[in-house]
């Protein structure tokens, strides 16, 4: 059975965190830094002295809810909609060029 809040919630965290992350390797522009708060890569950069280690442990993070999201989508019967939600939850580790 689908399990519709395990899903929303930890979408919602990932996409969250990735949103974070994006805010943050945009420095110059980063309201998140501008404004004082502390989200996910903000702390782990500031409690790892190597900043490139801190961002694979926030994508680790985000991979962590984002095969969260995956389990609870796994009854579903396959459809394109299922690879498409698949596909966008893959997508928010990857880091923006």
């Amino acid at each position: 059975a689908f399990d519709c809040f395990e899903f929303a919630i930890n979408f919602g965290i990932a996409f969250q965190i990735k949103n974070d992350l994006d805010d943050y390797m945009q420095k110059e522009n980063s309201s998140d830094i501008k404004e004082g708060v502390y989200t996910a890569p903000i702390i782990l950069i500031h409690s790892i002295d190597y900043q490139t280690l801190a961002i694979e442990k926030t994508l680790d993070l985000i991979h962590n809810y984002g095969e969260r999201v995956k389990n609870s989508i796994r009854n579903i019967a396959d459809s394109e909609y299922k690879t498409a939600l698949i596909g966008i939850t893959d997508n928010l580790w990857k880091l923006k060029n």
